[in-house]
Parts: structure tokens; C-alpha cells; sequence
């Protein structure tokens, strides 16, 4: 089926961008933090050279410090503080955001692992639901229709009737839900077929044939005959198929009904 691959190859597209989109994000979180950090040390180490300069202009000049100004003091305790105060962040960044931690640990060849991983889940996961759509192809019951033509014998010459008929060439049982079957000449055959549906519930074991599903009978015979009509069952997996087939009087001969729309022999 031609989806499944488009819709593996879509897979593996979404996954890439959003490896590309998440690796982008964390970067940015990861040069983020640390530029906050140096940003601080580099304002604590300008407030510190301006506190060291001017107690340097209080001693060249001789003056006193003023009594209620204790610059050497407060600036070191300022300073101390500002250090623990970004030691602490710092901490914080990485005791409280591991996951970001770890993020910002990660390699590009850890990325390209992860997203191999990734392509071999998706692989997988793809191989099993194909392996179990074809263990159901092989398993499934293959309904096909048709039927003889019925004739009433010496008083009633000719073709007086069509009796339709299943047969299963699959290997499971399948459940009969509906039929239509239709007579006509074949200079009368529309060009596409206009099924009426029958209601019907039957069941047709694996590979039985002749399984009759109903007899229609006509007073006047047909010239030149043309049965068309379908089947419509379920198998084991309750998925719905059909079988559509068209039959002339001479079973040996289809020529007549070779050139006829597809609705008349389609089938799933």
C-alpha cells in the first residue's frame, strides 16, 4: 500500500524537526545561564576596583576616612555576598534543574544516537503493523460469485432462470451480508452497474463452493442473457469486502463482456 510508506517517511521527518527544534531550545536555555553568571562577576569586580580606588585616593591624599563611612568593610562584605549570592544561582541551576543539566551535557553524537534509536523504533513499529496486514491478507477469507443458468426443461424452452452462488477460496470462514443480482440482454446492459442491494446473513465456510444464495426465474427467456450482480460479506476481522462479477450464456466465451466498466468485476 502506498501509504505506509509516506506515513513512515513523515515520521521520520516530524522526529527530525523536533530534535532540531528541541536541541535549538535547550542551547539557547544552556548559554543563557551561564552568561547570567558572568555578567554578575563582572559587576562585582567593578564595584570592588571602585571601592579599592577610592580608599587608595584617601590614603595618597592623607585625609581621614569620615567615621560613619566604612568603605573597606562594606565592600568586602558586599562583595562576599554578591559571590554567594551567585555561587548559590549557580547551585540552584544545577541541584534543581538536573534535567536542564543534563541536557546541556549532551554531545551531538548523543543526539544523532538518540534520533538512530528513534528511526529504529519507528522502523519496527512500522515491519509489525505490515506483518500483521499481510498475516490477515493470507488468512482472510476470498469470496467469488457467479452461478449457472437454470433451464426448466422441454415446455419451457430456453433460458427460464439464474441461480447465483458463492464459493471461499480463503482460509478462514466469512459471513454473507448482502447480494444483488441482475438479468438482462446485453444490448440492454447499462453502462454502469446499478446494484439493489439484498440483505442477506450467511455464513461460507473455507474453500466451500456452491454455496446457493438465491434463484431468480424469468417467464420470457432471453435472447442473448447477461447476469451481473455482487456479494457483499465480512470476514474474521469483521473488515467488509465485495465481489462484483458479470456472466454471459456462454461460459466459455467473455468477449462480449471484455470491454465493460470495472464496476462489473470489482472486488476487495
Amino acid at each position: 500500500m502506498l501509504w505506509l510508506p509516506i506515513a513512515f517517511f513523515l515520521w521520520i521527518i516530524g522526529g527530525l524537526a523536533a530534535l532540531i527544534m528541541v536541541t535549538t531550545l535547550i542551547g539557547s536555555a544552556c548559554r543563557y545561564a551561564p552568561l547570567q553568571d558572568t555578567q554578575r562577576a563582572q559587576q562585582n569586580g567593578s564595584e570592588n576596583h571602585a571601592s579599592a580606588a577610592q580608599k587608595n585616593q584617601y590614603s595618597a591624599s592623607g585625609s581621614k576616612q569620615p567615621a560613619n563611612d566604612f568603605f573597606f568593610p562594606l565592600d568586602l562584605k558586599r562583595a562576599a555576598e554578591k559571590e554567594a549570592d551567585s555561587k548559590e544561582r549557580q547551585s540552584q541551576w544545577q541541584q534543581e534543574s538536573w534535567w536542564g543539566k543534563f541536557w546541556c551535557e549532551v554531545k551531538a553524537s548523543d543526539a544523532a544516537v538518540a534520533f538512530f534509536t528513534y528511526t529504529l523504533f519507528i522502523a519496527g513499529w512500522f515491519a509489525i503493523r505490515n506483518a500483521a496486514r499481510l498475516a490477515r491478507e493470507l488468512e482472510r477469507a476470498y469470496v467469488s460469485g457467479g452461478g449457472p443458468w437454470v433451464e426448466l426443461g422441454p415446455l419451457f424452452p430456453g433460458i427460464r432462470g439464474f441461480q447465483m452462488t458463492a464459493d471461499n477460496y480463503g482460509k478462514s470462514p466469512a459471513t454473507v451480508i448482502g447480494y444483488a443480482l441482475e438479468v438482462c440482454e446485453r444490448n440492454a446492459l447499462p453502462r454502469k452497474p446499478n446494484y439493489r442491494r439484498i440483505p442477506l446473513r450467511n455464513t461460507i465456510k473455507p474453500q466451500e463452493k456452491g454455496l446457493i444464495i438465491t434463484t431468480r426465474l424469468f417467464g420470457t427467456p432471453f435472447q442473448n442473457p447477461v447476469a451481473y450482480g455482487r456479494i457483499w460479506y465480512r470476514d474474521v476481522w469483521r473488515k467488509k469486502h465485495y465481489f462484483s462479477f458479470i456472466l454471459t450464456i456462454d461460459s466459455t466465451d467473455h468477449s462480449s463482456v471484455s470491454n465493460v466498466h470495472r464496476a462489473y468485476t470489482d472486488w476487495t
